[in-house]
Parts: C-alpha cells; structure tokens; sequence
C-alpha cells in the first residue's frame, strides 16, 4: 500500500514538473517556489495584465493527452475554465475577472493539479521608467514609477534567478512615485526591473499583487580595469632610467675612494 502511495507521488511530481504554462503577458520574477493546494511549485514569471485584456495561454505537457485549464481566484473559485490538449492555445476574454488580484492559472488532470502560474489582472495604471538601464555595482538606481494610486504600497523589484534587489517608493507628486534601489558591490548580470502594488493579503504564500508592469532589464557590469595613460609609462620608464643612473653613480663613486 506504502509503495502505491510513493509511486503515484512520483508520478504527480514527474508530471508537474514536465508541464510548462506559458502566457504572452509575463514579468520576470525572482525564482521562488510557492505552496498552493497541497503542491509545492517553482515560480519564474508571473502573468501581467489589465482587467480589460484577453489572456493567451498555452500548456505544453508530456504526460497527459488532454487536461483542464483553469483560471482560480483567490478563493479558489474556478471563474474559467476548458478541456484542452498539450500544445494548444486558450484565449481567457477580456473582464474575465472581476477586480484586481493575484490569480493562479492552473492545469488539472483527474483530480491532480499539475501546475501553476500566477497572473496578476489588474484596474490600476502603472508604469515603471528606470533612470538608467546600465549601473555599475555599489552605485544607486534611481526609478520613477507613474501610478494614479494613493492608497497602497508600491515596491520596486529587482530579479535576477533567486536575487531579489528591492525598496519602497514614496509618493513625490500626485501620479508620480520615486524608488532608490542599491545595487551590491559583487551584483552583476541582466536584472528584470518591475514595479507591483501590493495589498495586506496573502496569496500563495506570498502578499498578493493588485498590479505590476515591468519589461524592463537593466544591465549591472562590472568596473572595467582602465588602461593607464602612455604618460604614466614614459614617468615610470624615466624614473627606473633615473635609478639605475643612480645606482652605477654610486658603485663608480665607492671604487674611486677605495
């Protein structure tokens, strides 16, 4: 009975794992692992889109011929759902959901849930403009964020695989908000820059997002040695000249007195 139970484990894992969603909407996040229905599962990218957008989704699967797609809310109500085949494409209609959140797009197949995508659908406006898109480690990025919100949290978000670089932006005028993101002295790489409203609930383990906008890489490199000036070269060479002068001076100097 034990080795029923492990091996139909294994081949929910195996089928998890082999079961990639994917939507023509999404924002690079930090690499997470999330706990939803019973399952832990590996989070890369999140859905982002507004209330008055379709969603394009697509499932590839090894394991199964058919499946359902489903789109969850946060009280794990199905508000959408279809029966649909590895490889194939869904269009979820525009105003599907009915408010901002965070929800799971999820694939079902005899009961087992094999994966998951959180997308974020949301009513609010927000746009995230970094003021430079090159940064050298241990420097500032500093990041403008245009939002019509004045009533909640907006952070600014730096990822790049499981790094995760953050801060809070603080509202300058009415629609605009400013962000100070620090970047490490031993940081380098191409980071996903996004911005994301949150709200005080919990979706997923994690605060819900009410909205995010995002797209946006920038480069973080490192210093690049400078070649030193051909005049440096010239004072080193002359003073090493000026030295070995000295030197046969002196020995010349030493051999006249003795």
């Amino acid at each position: 009975m034990s080795f029923c139970i492990i091996l139909l484990c294994l081949l929910a894992a195996n089928a998890a794992a082999s079961t990639v969603i994917s939507v023509d909407s999404a924002v690079d996040v930090p690499d997470i692992t999330v706990p939803y229905r019973g399952g832990i599962y590996e989070i890369k990218d999140i859905g982002a889109y507004r209330l008055n957008q379709s969603i394009n989704v697509s499932v590839n699967s090894s394991d199964v011929s058919s499946f359902q797609l489903a789109l969850v809310d946060r009280n794990r109500t199905f508000i959408w759902s279809k029966i649909t085949v590895p490889g194939s494409s869904a269009v979820i209609p525009a105003n599907t959901a009915g408010t901002s959140g965070t929800y799971a797009l999820s694939v079902w197949y005899q009961g087992r849930l094999l994966a998951v995508k959180p997308v974020v659908i949301s009513s609010y406006d927000l746009s995230v403009f970094p003021e430079k898109t090159v940064i050298q480690p241990g420097s500032i990025l500093n990041v403008t964020v245009l939002s019509g919100v004045t009533d909640r949290q907006i952070t600014v978000i730096l990822a790049k695989g499981i790094e995760k670089l953050e801060a809070k932006a603080s509202m300058e005028t009415p629609g605009v908000y400013r962000a100070s993101v620090y970047i490490p002295p031993l940081a380098s790489g191409n980071f996903s820059l996004y911005a994301a409203i949150l709200s005080n609930r919990t979706v997923m383990g994690y605060p819900e997002a009410l909205g995010i906008a995002g797209g946006i890489y920038v480069n973080v490199g490192q210093e690049v040695p400078q070649e030193p000036d051909i005049r440096v070269y010239a004072v080193i060479a002359l003073l090493l000249l000026a030295l070995v002068l000295f030197i046969a001076y002196k020995r010349k100097l030493i051999a006249l007195q003795g």
